[in-house]
């Protein structure tokens, strides 16, 4: 909204986009005023204009957006935030929300499953614990034990399975430790051996129902692809985590094109083809996709022409219309002062404009730093209570033990779910 100083230039003089237009390939942010069952018509608000993907399925009610959540006190490291949103707790020895989730939910969990699934070259902090191994890979296809003779490799895995089906000796140290990693491994290993028969090489482009469903060429469209492949085949998956870096863009950010602008088209592109592949397949009502960062960058350019680590950042769900309501979630007054302040739950925002989160007198953080309006575990919580709780039977989501230090309730969920 030009008249409210988003646009204005000593914001963003350089890379700032221009406002939403009804000419497409513009260049122009893509519009997001159209009411959806969210909380707001999402008045003064656009997404990048590579975002194409995303955006359709916003106008579909596929998306949901809440453009400013993140955590009291906030950390601008980026080791520290992602430590501390990927645990939703600000102990730095903690364990990962959805590992509790998965040690919580274990019962009547089916022998051979693959319960969770990172695509990093490290164990993401979401998934990271002691009580729950979780499988980690790079690319599925390079997963396997290197050994060429059908035969020979039959006998190693028949041994290792053997060795491992004893029980760990429990006066020897990391006995056990090991001989959990070692089952894991060997259960996924036959898992991704039977992926491989019915699909040659894990080639993703053999098992989308549509060949018009295109993932992009990037890592992270080939993880996404291979995450679609896990859940098609059922092998049990209930969380998986991937990453996509690229973020940081302290100078030349640019704008349509540049480093920022090519990230998000890749995160857009790619979610666009996830959804449309399981969709297609009659799986993606069992799926939703959090998108979610550690912080966000500072309204204001940098003399570098680009942006610098800042406090709330925009985070998505998305999903079928039968389990989430597309639309924009402003969540309520944060009015400015230290990074943690909280907000006001008694006073939700229902236009982006009249609250004014850019006014630099009254509403940005040190000036600079966009205000959270969104506590970040009330997403967490809203997506444990209303979606994982499926996997604990009669019983309900332990929310005490799994969210430790937010005390969640239905009263202040955000409302993105059906």
């Amino acid at each position: 909204d030009p008249d409210t100083g988003y646009y204005a230039p000593d914001f963003r003089p350089t890379i700032a986009i221009p406002k939403p237009d009804q000419i497409p390939g513009s260049g122009a942010a893509l519009d997001l005023t159209k009411a959806l069952p969210g909380n707001s018509s999402g008045d003064g608000l656009g997404l990048h204009p590579n975002m194409t993907a995303m955006h359709q399925m916003y106008m579909n009610g596929n998306l949901a957006v809440m453009p400013a959540v993140h955590y009291p006190s906030a950390s601008r490291s980026h080791f520290s935030g992602q430590y501390y949103t990927e645990s939703a707790e600000t102990n730095l020895e903690t364990d990962g929300w959805l590992q509790r989730y998965l040690a919580d939910s274990a019962a009547g969990t089916s022998a051979g499953a693959m319960r969770a699934a990172g695509f990093s070259s490290d164990l993401p902090q979401s998934l990271h614990g002691d009580s729950e191994i979780v499988s980690v890979f790079n690319d599925l296809r390079s997963f396997e034990l290197g050994i060429s003779v059908a035969a020979s490799e039959a006998a190693v895995l028949n041994g290792l399975t053997a060795a491992y089906n004893q029980s760990a000796d429990p006066n020897r140290l990391y006995a056990g430790i090991l001989h959990d990693f070692g089952r894991v491994t060997i259960n996924d290993l036959a898992i991704i051996k039977s992926l491989n028969t019915a699909h040659p090489n894990l080639d993703p482009d053999d098992y989308s129902t549509s060949g018009t469903i295109l993932y992009t060429g990037s890592t992270f469209g080939r993880q996404m692809k291979q995450t679609a492949l896990l859940i098609k085949a059922e092998v049990g998956l209930e969380a998986a985590c991937l990453s996509r870096g690229g973020f940081d863009t302290h100078s030349n950010q640019g704008t349509l094109n540049g480093g920022q602008g090519n990230s998000i088209g890749d995160v857009s592109d790619n979610l666009g083809a996830f959804f449309d592949d399981l969709n297609a397949d009659g799986f993606m009502d069992n799926v939703i996709v959090l998108l979610m960062s550690e912080f966000g960058r500072t309204s204001f350019e940098n003399g570098s022409f680009g942006t610098d680590h800042a406090h709330a950042t925009v985070q998505f769900v998305a999903g079928t219309n039968n389990t989430i309501n597309g639309g924009v979630y402003l969540g309520h007054e944060n009015l400015g002062g230290a990074t943690g302040s909280i907000p006001d739950i008694n006073s939700p925002i229902t236009n982006w404009i009249d609250y004014d989160p850019l006014n630099v007198a009254n509403m940005l953080n040190n000036g600079r730093y966009l205000n959270h309006t969104i506590n970040y575990q009330n997403v967490f919580g809203e997506i444990l209570s209303g979606f994982l709780n499926a996997n604990y039977g009669s019983g309900s989501p332990n929310l005490g033990t799994l969210l430790p230090e937010f005390a969640y309730a239905d009263a202040s969920k955000v409302g993105f779910l059906s």
